[in-house]
Order: structure tokens, then sequence, then C-alpha cells
């Protein structure tokens, strides 16, 4: 009795040459894409930590414009500043900017209450 052998379907062989044919061309080009996020997240960063010095040198220089929440717009992107004050002789302020709801900076600085103007 003579059976009939079907060929279709690919090699192991066809298909390996496939798979690293296209591990070959996606590689570059996934590459470049995560290469270009993690560029845009560093302008990002730095864009943050400048919003941040502004502010700090503002609230440094008039304490008493601090508010707890600032929006900002830079080059068209919204950014929000907040803004905490605690304590009393030495005053502690933590700032932190944010970007589509991600952090992007933050920092602290304390001033003494002599210091700040009323």
């Amino acid at each position: 009795m003579l059976t009939n052998k079907s060929n279709s379907g690919y090699t192991l062989i066809e298909t390996l040459i496939a798979l690293s044919m296209l591990l070959i061309i996606a590689a570059p080009v996934l590459s470049g894409i995560f290469r270009n996020n993690l560029t845009i997240d560093s302008e990002r960063m730095i864009t943050g930590i400048g919003i941040l010095e502004q502010e700090a040198r503002r609230i440094s220089a008039n304490p008493q414009e601090m508010l707890p929440v600032k929006k900002k717009i830079i080059n068209g992107k919204e950014w929000t500043i907040f803004a905490e004050r605690s304590g009393t002789i030495i005053v502690q302020y933590h700032l932190f900017v944010s970007h589509n709801n991600k952090r992007y900076g933050e920092i602290y600085f304390l001033q003494r209450e002599d210091n700040i103007k009323k």
C-alpha cells in the first residue's frame, strides 16, 4: 500500500533562517526606538530639574508666594510643580515636578525662619 506524503509546511531549517533574518532586521529598529525614548526622558529630567531650581530660588526669595500646586507651560507642554512646607524654626521645603503624571525631579531645601520675610 502506497502512502501519499504531503510536503506542505516549512522545515525547521527554513523557519530558523526566516527567524534569524527577522531578528537581524528588527534589532536595529528596536534599538533606535528604545534609545529615542531614553533621550526624551533625559530631556524631560533636565527640564524638570531646571523648573525646580527656578521655583526653589523664587520660594527662597519670597516664601509667602509659595503655592502647593502650580502649573507651568514650557515648550507647549504642561508641567505641574508640587510644593510642601514643614517646620517652624528651620523650614523644610519639598518640591517635585511632574509631566503627564510622571515625576521628573525632586528637591529638598532648608531655610531658617528668621530669614523669611513676614
